[in-house]
């Protein structure tokens, strides 16, 4: 007696390949926010925050006035529609220069040799980088597969 069974295996890759088209499509756009804003809230809690207002100008050029807290409200998180592609999406956080010109001085620091004022870096993005790039990375991971979840349950 012979029992033969057969599988036939190109409908299940053809419904796979389905999915995981799907999965990706949905979940890549959220998953990249979700890591984005992880990271933009550990950003946030690291931004140095002056007391008081201050005055900012390169090599003598126009004074600006500055309130405090300044370069925390000039953070942002956005899209990358550039670098981004159907597979890939890129969120930026960082600061915007045009509301906070200064803000790569305070994470570099400044050494000026005519004068001006040293101070020195305070490098909070490579901090935040260090401390919340793990948890960005795991939420980032985590949204991908609830949407892959909800992909193979048909939602």
């Amino acid at each position: 007696m012979k029992t033969e069974i057969r599988f036939d295996t190109d409908e299940l890759a053809k419904e796979l390949e389905k999915a995981g088209d799907e999965i990706v499509k949905r979940a890549a756009p959220t998953a990249a926010l979700y890591g984005a804003n992880v990271f933009y809230q550990a950003l946030k809690a690291e931004v140095p925050r002056s007391i008081k207002g201050h005055w900012f100008s390169v090599r003598g050029s126009k004074k600006y006035w500055f309130e405090p807290g300044n370069l925390l409200k000039a953070m942002y998180v956005g899209y990358d529609k550039k670098a981004s592609k159907d597979t890939l999406k890129v969120y930026k956080v960082g600061w915007v220069h045009k509301n906070a010109p200064y803000g790569y001085m305070v994470a570099r620091g400044t050494k000026l040799e005519t004068g001006g004022v040293n101070t020195p870096a305070n490098p909070f993005m490579r901090r935040t980088y260090q401390k919340a790039s793990a948890e960005a990375v795991q939420a980032s991971a985590d949204r991908f597969m609830e949407v892959a979840k909800e992909v193979l349950d048909g939602r």
